[in-house]
């Protein structure tokens, strides 16, 4: 297991996350890009407790977690070895838990 005092590795190759990324206007993807930069100076002790990042377990959707990006997206993550593996982009937070 990688250690909580070490950076963590950003993977967004995920082929869903990179559609919905894609899909952003300009504006959206430099906000979403500066969070990432962000993230990824980060330890992993760091991004769990992260008040801003607001790094929350689904329920019942077992090594999933929601961060909040900023004001108006939040991510679906998974934590594999040293990698936080971006899996989706939600604007509706509701939907980043599976409510709708």
């Amino acid at each position: 297991m990688v250690g909580s005092d070490r950076r963590i590795r950003i993977d967004m190759n995920c082929e869903h996350f990179q559609d919905e990324l894609w899909a952003l206007d300009m504006t959206e993807l430099k906000t979403l890009q500066r969070a990432m930069k962000r993230v990824a100076t980060l330890t992993w002790a760091q991004v769990q407790t992260d008040h801003g990042l607001n790094w929350e377990r689904i329920v019942g959707r077992a090594d999933f977690y929601s961060i909040r990006l900023n004001q108006q997206a939040r991510a679906i993550v998974t934590r594999q070895g040293e990698f936080l593996r971006f899996e989706s982009l939600h604007f509706d937070h509701d939907s980043a838990y599976g409510k709708k």
